[in-house]
């Protein structure tokens, strides 16, 4: 008797390990469920079209707005990667700009501008599409200036940063002739000197001046010459007698801030050279254009950018 009452005894236990075991499972079993089912509901309603209110408040869907956002700004950010890398080409070729096969070498007198200039003392005020080229101080420049276009309603198309470049660069490339072609500037801003103020062979380079003054022929614009630290060896009054008269700005007579590295402006002195190079252009230059002080300063740059370094591609 005693031994079967502890068989019985033995298998009930068992038998009841197993209900335990078997209600154990089961349990997960329906929470795994209860906590997949929602989910599940969730990441469909995420990316579905319909609408979801609980007492006048609307379900967001989180997922999807994210992913939109997401899609939204890399979308974005390789468009822009995309226009910016765009207008460089193979450092094979001898120039940053291809010709289409269709279209060929264009013609620079060929361009047609949005607007006949009146050579004329007036102040003009229409809305320009201004081009930025120069060398290393035009990088630090085109800030300040951008700051003036957004106030005056201008477009700054492109600042063309060609660093360590010289006069010979700028007017022995093709360089310059593919981005007036490119961008169709009505008003030029030419930025460049910092890199000859030693140069002695003052002939050569002002028949460079000359070359790269003819390129800007048939187009408004203003010659800005270096902020020079020290007295040079004639690149500025080179450069003065090539443009056409009333076109040149004589930095050398401003007094500017050094940078850092002693060979540049300093912040506040790109804001200084900014703000006299304006007032200069508004009442003395050939060309007149509408440069009222910024009310705001330090605007957000939505102008195109090319950085080229002459030590890598020296353009001729």
């Amino acid at each position: 008797m005693i031994l079967l009452w502890s068989m019985e005894k033995e298998n009930n236990t068992v038998s009841g390990e197993k209900n335990e075991n078997s209600n154990s499972k089961g349990l997960i079993f329906w929470a795994g469920l209860s906590f997949v089912i929602p989910l599940t509901l969730i990441y469909f309603y995420s990316y579905s079209q319909h609408k979801i209110t609980i007492s006048g408040i609307e379900l967001k869907k989180i997922f999807l707005e994210e992913k939109h956002e997401r899609t939204n700004i890399l979308s974005a950010s390789m468009q822009q990667s995309e226009e910016q890398s765009s207008l460089l080409h193979s450092s094979k070729l001898d120039t940053i700009f291809d010709p289409s096969p269709e279209q060929g070498e264009r013609n620079l007198n060929d361009i047609e501008y949005t607007k006949t200039w009146d050579f004329g003392s007036n102040l003009d005020t229409t809305a320009q599409r201004i081009l930025l080229m120069g060398d290393s101080e035009c990088g630090g420049l085109c800030y300040q200036l951008n700051d003036y276009c957004q106030q005056n309603g201008h477009k700054l198309v492109l600042s063309f940063v060609w660093n360590s470049a010289s006069i010979y660069n700028f007017a022995y490339s093709d360089t310059v002739n593919k981005i007036i072609e490119e961008f169709k500037p009505t008003y030029v801003f030419l930025v460049v000197g910092l890199n000859e103020l030693y140069s002695k062979d003052i002939t050569n380079r002002t028949s460079a001046a000359k070359l790269m003054a003819e390129k800007l022929s048939g187009i408004p614009y203003t010659w800005v010459g270096p902020a020079n630290f020290m007295k040079d060896y004639g690149i500025n009054n080179a450069f003065k007698l090539s443009a056409q008269e009333g076109t040149f700005y004589p930095t050398l007579n401003l007094t500017i801030p050094k940078g850092g590295d002693k060979r540049h402006p300093s912040q506040e002195g790109y804001k200084i050279w900014m703000d006299s190079l304006a007032v200069w252009v508004e009442t003395k230059a050939k060309y007149k254009i509408k440069l009222a002080p910024p009310v705001k300063r330090n605007r957000h740059y939505r102008s195109r950018l090319i950085n080229l370094n002459a030590a890598e591609y020296r353009g001729y």
